[in-house]
């Protein structure tokens, strides 16, 4: 009778040790399914999100710092385009064939331009604030690998007249006076590529491109009068600084 049972527990013990081997397989087999489920969506989720980024381009447009002027339109501060060219040299198969006519274009000797492009560098300027003329002479070049870059120059024509109320920009950032409270009325605009065409145009231009003009009271013929004479009290107070407006109330 010892050895019967001894054999029957034998027997129960093993299988309860297989029911248990079957459900911890059937547990795992489980828990790979979701797994690859979970991993599964979380692609397609990604997937989807690459196709919106695709589908959705968006492109920023950059609104151009308004002009400010005084009570007469007298312009006081304003903003014009300055084009340069660039060479990234990666991308130039054969520098020997780009020297010559970019060096007759730009006004500038050919060994100039060797040493520029020459020096392992990855990215050159070549020249800075071309006229329209060069520009669309380089256009026609079409060559690979040079490049124009566009950008806007803040300049002010009355030099210093009012200049501590006009303030100055920098990165084309107001930091004080005028051109500081003007960063408020200025935007970026984000535009979807395919709804751009669907915006109202004036001729050939562009929608989004011109910044909010300022209108100041000040007259700038009085400002300028006002500016000599407290050159002149300045220089007869050393030590001391002076500033003045004259404007409608």
């Amino acid at each position: 009778m010892g050895k019967r049972s001894r054999l029957r527990t034998q027997n129960v013990g093993r299988r309860r040790l297989i029911v248990l081997i079957v459900l911890f397989g059937a547990v795992a087999a489980a828990w790979a399914w979701l797994e690859s489920e979970r991993t599964l969506l979380l692609w397609e989720q990604v997937g989807g999100a690459f196709d919106l980024a695709k589908n959705q381009s968006v492109t920023d447009q950059e609104v151009i710092r308004g002009t400010i002027y005084d009570r007469n339109y007298k312009e006081f501060a304003i903003s014009y385009e300055r084009v340069s060219v660039y060479a990234n040299i990666r991308e130039i198969e054969d520098v020997n064939q780009v020297i010559g006519p970019l060096s007759a274009i730009l006004e500038t000797s050919e060994g100039d331009l060797y040493d520029r492009m020459g020096k392992g560098r990855l990215r050159v300027w070549l020249a800075k604030d071309i006229s329209q003329d060069q520009e669309d002479e380089i256009k026609k070049l079409g060559f690979q690998g040079i490049h124009l870059h566009r950008e806007y120059i803040r300049y002010y024509p009355q030099g210093e007249s009012a200049a501590h109320l006009i303030g100055f920009v920098e990165r084309d950032t107001g930091l004080f006076g005028i051109e500081q409270y003007l960063n408020k009325l200025e935007a970026r605009i984000r535009l979807n590529k395919d709804d751009t065409q669907d915006l109202p145009k004036m001729g050939d231009t562009r929608p989004g491109v011109d910044g909010r003009h300022l209108i100041l009271t000040l007259d700038g013929k009085i400002q300028r009068i006002l500016d000599d004479y407290l050159k002149r009290l300045s220089a007869a107070n050393p030590g001391n600084s002076f500033g003045a407006l004259v404007m409608e109330a």
